[in-house]
């Protein structure tokens, strides 16, 4: 909805998901709709919840990686899953510190 052109329904479709996510955080698929919706509120201006959702989003994502091991394998994990790295690129253009890994 948000490449068609409609903030508004965008917005409302990704709250839906979210809703319907509840809790649950744990097959990873979160991280898509959270993301969607990250991308909704951008694009609706409201910049604040925008903010509040970056900076759990960040916290979870450096949390998971915090449980590899392997520096390859982590840095891979933070870098090459397209929606980890739209994450940290909003981050940085928003400015929301980055834990160092």
């Amino acid at each position: 909805l948000l490449q068609l052109g409609d903030a508004e329904a965008a917005l409302t479709a990704s709250r839906r998901a979210v809703e319907a996510l509840g809790d649950r955080h744990s097959d990873g698929d979160h991280v898509y709709v959270r993301a969607a919706h990250l991308a909704s509120l951008l694009a609706v201006g409201d910049r604040d919840s925008a903010l509040s959702l970056l900076e759990q989003l960040v916290e979870e994502l450096h949390e998971e990686a915090a449980k590899i091991d392997e520096p390859d394998v982590r840095h891979a994990f933070l870098t090459r899953i397209p929606e980890h790295q739209r994450i940290l690129q909003w981050a940085t253009r928003l400015g929301v510190p980055l834990p160092v890994t």
